[in-house]
Order: C-alpha cells, then structure tokens, then sequence
C-alpha cells in the first residue's frame, strides 16, 4: 500500500514538472514584440540603467535643494543645569555660597532667502531659574521666568548669490541628465529597430527562397517528366538539375 501511494506521489511530481518545463518552452519560445524588447532593455541595458539612475540622482539633488529654501524650525532645549559655588570674600571675610538651577531653550525660525542670499530668522530663548545664596547662614532665594524674544537678519555683501547659482547649477544638471537619458533611450530605441528589421527582412528572404524553391523543384518534375516523355531535350533537364542545386545551396 505504501508503495503504491509512493508511486502516485512520484507520478504526479513528474508530471507537475513536465508541465512546468513544458510551459517555460513555451514562453521562451513565444516571438517578443517591439515594446517587449524595449522593457527589456531598459532593464538589462547597462548604458540606459546608469543614464536613468544618473538622471534620479540630480532629480533628488533639486528636490533637496528646493526643501533646502523652506522654513527651518528648531528647538534647542537645556532640560537642567545645576551648579554650586563657594567662594571667600576677602573684603568681609565671610564665606559665600551660590547654588544656582537652571533650565532654558531656545525655539527659532529661519528662512533662507533666495534673491538676496540671506536669511531671515525669529528666535525666542525662554528659561527658569532658581538662585540661592548663603552668606552666614543667611538664605537667599530667587525663582524667576526670562523670555527673550528677537528677530535676526544675516545678509553677506560683497559676494555672489551662492543658494541661487547652486540651484541652478542643479536645475541644468538635471536638464542635462534627462537630455542624455532621452537621446540613450532614443538610439537603444534604433538599435532594437533596426534588429528587428533585420529579422524580419531575414524572415521575408526565408520565406521568399522557400517559395522559390518549391517552383523550382516542381518545374523540375515538370521538365523530367516531359524528357521521360521524349517532350523535351535532356539539356533542358540538366538545366533544371542546376536550377534546383542553385535553390536548394
């Protein structure tokens, strides 16, 4: 019994690999068309890949250098920042400590300006403090909020536009790049033409030469069965012979 279940199991496994083989033949043998061709050689065509990703590399070089010209917002923050310090007052001769807890950040907005190549920015520093002090026993304690809030301006002079001369650097590398994919898109475009052309041409002259030699060799039964006949001259014979060898080479 177990051997019979093997043998089914191994029958349908040969059989699921015939089928298989027998379908990949197929596909491999199955005519491509132009457009497939193209698909494939963009995929595999070493000189086209490296002109599309030449082509996506300037593309996010200016998308990253338009993002760059947008609003920027930061927020620096000093969560806390402890310090204590005893010094000697030599006036008083008393001892002095200060104790002093701190936290603070700085929120700021920036905007690059292309025209002028400056930039723009708003910037709030915002903190808590709390100071103590002993001198002689004597406690002094101080809590207070502090918020400075400013706008700041940074223009260089004398100088060329640096932000807008490298986003047009950047914008003409890009127009370049998809002019050099286009025209490498274009001659791979001829070359598979062209190929194809001259398959179809070879296809065309196969066909045209099996044609000429069916006529030929049955103009060569025509011509031996007339000289079997005494119809004809052998030379016309000999002469059909060379025909059918010049059709046949």
């Amino acid at each position: 019994m177990n051997m019979k279940r093997l043998r089914i199991r191994l029958s349908c496994l040969l059989l699921l690999f015939a089928g298989v083989s027998l379908f990949s033949f197929t596909r491999a043998q199955a005519p491509l068309t132009i457009e497939q061709a193209l698909d494939i050689a963009e995929e595999n065509n070493p000189d086209l890949r490296a002109a599309k990703y030449n082509l996506e590399r300037y593309q996010y070089n200016l998308v990253a250098q338009r993002a760059s010209l947008k609003s920027r917002f930061s927020l620096d923050l000093t969560p806390i920042n402890y310090s204590r310090s005893r010094r000697f007052d030599e006036r008083l001769s008393q001892w002095y400590t200060n104790e002093t807890l701190t936290t603070s950040g700085t929120f700021m907005v920036s905007q690059p300006i292309l025209l002028t190549d400056g930039e723009v920015s708003l910037i709030n520093t915002f903190g808590w403090q709390d100071n103590q002090s002993t001198v002689e026993g004597m406690d002094n304690r101080n809590r207070a909020f502090s918020n400075d809030l400013y706008l700041r301006f940074n223009q260089p002079v004398f100088t060329y536009n640096r932000r807008k001369m490298e986003l047009q650097q950047i914008e003409f590398d890009y127009e370049n790049a998809g002019i050099r994919y286009a025209l490498q898109r274009l001659n791979t475009e001829r070359s598979i033409t062209n190929q194809f052309y001259s398959v179809y041409m070879a296809q065309s002259n196969l066909s045209i030469s099996k044609e000429e030699l069916a006529n030929t060799e049955q103009s060569f039964e025509i011509i031996r069965n007339k000289v079997e006949a005494d119809l004809s001259a052998r030379e016309e014979l000999y002469q059909a012979e060379l025909n059918l060898a010049n059709a046949q080479s």
